[in-house]
């Protein structure tokens, strides 16, 4: 089988089209169960917890159970914490790591544009309740 991530960046569509504010770049992502994410013009920095959260709560079961925070690791980096139902970090995992590689991908390019850099660690519970971080 084909991970989440990968089908969606094989459906994924991008072109120049009008969007709600007029002429940009628009993305389309198309996940499972029928979500769709739409991204217009230009990927604030204030957006990305935004985009990343959207992202995963259309991978896993339990989506009210995703909590996205970002944290500054310093004067150009980013860190965005991400924590899930333990029934669902193998889905934001995916196969052989390839769901968060290509979300660790999207935020590479995204961090490019604004000159940031951006890690992404999945909190998951780990012996004795504490998180251990994936990055």
């Amino acid at each position: 089988g084909v991970s989440g991530a990968a089908e969606g960046a094989r459906r994924a569509s991008r072109g120049r089209s009008r969007g709600p504010r007029g002429r940009g770049i628009a993305t389309k992502l198309r996940g499972g169960h029928g979500a769709v994410l739409e991204l217009w013009g230009e990927v604030k920095e204030m957006d990305v917890v935004e985009i990343v959260d959207g992202l995963i709560r259309a991978m896993v079961d339990e989506p009210q159970e995703v909590h996205c925070e970002e944290i500054q690791g310093g004067n150009r980096t980013r860190v965005i914490e991400v924590s899930v139902a333990s029934g669902d970090v193998g889905k934001v995992i995916g196969r052989r790591g390839a769901n968060a590689e290509a979300l660790r991908q999207l935020l590479c390019a995204i961090g490019g544009k604004n000159k940031l850099t951006y890690h992404l660690d999945l909190l998951q519970d780990g012996p004795g309740g504490a998180y251990e971080q994936q990055r």
